[in-house]
């Protein structure tokens, strides 16, 4: 995955999960690469002439949405990089937990919200915001991006060479879910489903099993 090759770069990491949303990675990664290439730093991007930028990524489409989003990410994280040990909260953005998280996570109440009633009424009846995360205060970053984050990136910004930061992590993209799938095999010896996360030792049916999914079918 193109988020291993920057996890050392969480600005860099970032900036690929806007191209990747919502885009083909075989259509986003060169494009990706091409505006690192360009403007290879968050002050250079934040900086960047807009046209530009939109006239670069235009066959992606969204591109002026993709750009104004790039260049305000780059803006903050220049500004404010997220800082080890600090949780942000996003000003009025959360991530519902699905169900099999409620008892992970222990509800987190925002510094706008008065009661637990105020925030369930925000979520649309669940009071359940995404955990907070160093990254949380950064425009244009979802679900996906924190995601990316905590899995990837938390290994270098704690200073340690290790975290235990991605085995808490379920997240809701196939990709990122096939990957904690053969890193929980690897280097837990657990096979881990998006559901209930990890769930047993690997046995060799289960492997099998992975091998056959990850096989291309034929047409």
């Amino acid at each position: 995955m193109i988020q291993e090759e920057f996890a050392a770069d969480p600005w860099k990491l970032l900036v690929a999960t806007v191209f990747l949303n919502k885009t083909w990675g075989r259509n986003a990664i060169p494009t990706f690469r091409k505006v690192l290439e360009r403007w290879p730093t968050p002050k250079d991007l934040m900086e960047a002439d807009t046209d530009e930028l939109v006239a670069m990524i235009q066959k992606l489409g969204l591109q002026s949405t993709r750009a104004i989003r790039l260049k305000e990410l780059s803006r903050a994280y220049h500004e404010h990089p997220p800082r080890t040990g600090t949780l942000q909260l996003e000003h009025g953005k959360f991530a519902r937990a699905p169900a099999s998280l409620r008892e992970r996570y222990p509800p987190e109440l925002p510094s706008t919200c008065d009661s637990e009633a105020d925030v369930s009424l925000a979520l649309g009846g669940e009071a359940w915001p995404y955990p907070k995360t160093p990254i949380s205060h950064l425009p244009g970053v979802g679900r996906y991006g924190w995601d990316s984050y905590r899995i990837f990136c938390t290994d270098n910004v704690t200073g340690t060479g290790s975290s235990d930061e991605w085995k808490r992590v379920q997240p809701s993209d196939k990709e990122l879910c096939r990957y904690l799938t053969w890193r929980w095999a690897y280097e837990e010896g657990r096979m881990w489903a998006s559901d209930v996360g990890p769930c047993g030792p690997v046995c060799e049916e289960w492997l099998q099993h992975q091998i056959r999914d990850e096989l291309p079918r034929k047409a």
